[in-house]
């Protein structure tokens, strides 16, 4: 009885299917260990992985102008909306990041001068401990910075600031005042 090359070629199959399923973490390991040591491996392996992306992209597009498939839409996240009660009144609270947005700075200038000082730390914290901050604190904020020789005096700015939100009663609240929805 003689085998058909079809037959042939699914024997042979199943054989290397079997033998990469019983030394699959040893074959990784070489892959990983080539792909690190070897910069012709590494090279070849990019230049597959950039053809491959391409020929799917060239697929989905053939497919798109077909319109065989829809266009693959992406919802942005919006901004992580807080209520917090601030003397039984609830309000909105913003992150850093978004504190930053209404300053009109970037969330790393903002969170080195709340590192250095210069802004105060919030006392409303989300659960996980992240510092919350009120419109009327970004306000407060806001007109301490208004001048900005004041950002580097920093005990000043901090002082001033932490004054406009006592007038808002706002520096003696605790952690359990805030609630992130």
């Amino acid at each position: 009885m003689t085998l058909s090359d079809e037959e042939k070629k699914e024997i042979r199959a199943a054989y290397f299917r079997d033998y990469y399923g019983k030394n699959k973490e040893e074959l990784a390991k070489k892959r990983k260990e080539k792909y690190s040591n070897d910069p012709e491996y590494r090279e070849k392996i990019r230049i597959r992985s950039v053809a491959l992306r391409d020929k799917k992209k060239a697929e989905y597009d053939r497919l798109l102008a077909l319109g065989l498939v829809e266009k693959k839409t992406y919802k942005k996240r919006g901004p992580r909306t807080y209520t917090v009660v601030v003397n039984g009144v609830s309000q909105p609270a913003f992150s850093i990041a978004e504190m930053a947005k209404k300053l009109n700075r970037s969330k790393f200038v903002v969170m080195d001068w709340i590192k250095r000082g210069v802004i105060p730390k919030s006392p409303i914290r989300t659960k996980k401990g992240f510092g919350l901050y009120t419109d009327n604190m970004i306000e407060a904020i806001s007109k301490a910075i208004v001048d900005k020789v004041t950002i580097f005096n920093k005990d000043n700015l901090g002082d001033i600031i932490l004054g406009f939100w006592k007038d808002c009663n706002i520096g003696e609240l605790n952690n359990e005042d805030s609630t992130g929805q």
